[in-house]
């Protein structure tokens, strides 16, 4: 069942505007959505986590070959690539969405994103739950890998 509460999590974050740092030592943490690699432009369906001027994301290892297509189609999982790399300065707002603040240090966050499980499977581990997962575990909402059913739905 988490599969489904945690991309719901992430949004219904992504739309409440946080009110600011509560400590000195709080980054601003920021979810983005991009096209899917190899697909049309106008369909951003990607979605990335940006924190430490460091840009988080999931997704297959051969995205535009036709057999991960065809895999994932079928519900099948496919070999993920979880990729850390540096935030490119013209990718700053508006380009990404503000949806919190984290006092969790940038080694630990990609420790917290290389831990997570790397077989990519549409229904169930995919872009949109490892967000939800980073995102949770950067503002304190449980320890690392942890994903609790319906954590942080409704109220």
């Amino acid at each position: 069942m988490a599969m489904l509460w945690s991309p719901l999590w992430l949004l219904r974050t992504s739309l409440s505007p946080p009110s600011g740092p509560s400590a000195p030592d709080e980054k601003p943490l920021f979810i983005g959505l991009r096209p899917l690699v190899g697909g049309p432009s106008f369909l951003p369906l990607h979605v990335e986590v940006a924190a430490h001027d460091l840009v988080f994301d999931f997704l297959p290892e051969n995205p535009t070959a036709g057999s991960t297509t065809a895999a994932l189609a079928l519900g099948q999982g496919v070999a993920g690539s979880i990729r850390v790399r540096p935030l490119r300065s013209e990718c700053k707002p508006p380009r990404w969405r503000l949806i919190g603040y984290t006092s969790r240090p940038a080694e630990e966050l990609s420790a917290h994103a290389n831990s997570q499980p790397s077989e990519l499977r549409l229904l169930d581990n995919n872009c949109w739950t490892f967000a939800a997962s980073l995102t949770r575990y950067a503002v304190g909402s449980g320890a690392p890998g942890e994903m609790r059913d319906g954590e942080g739905i409704g109220g």
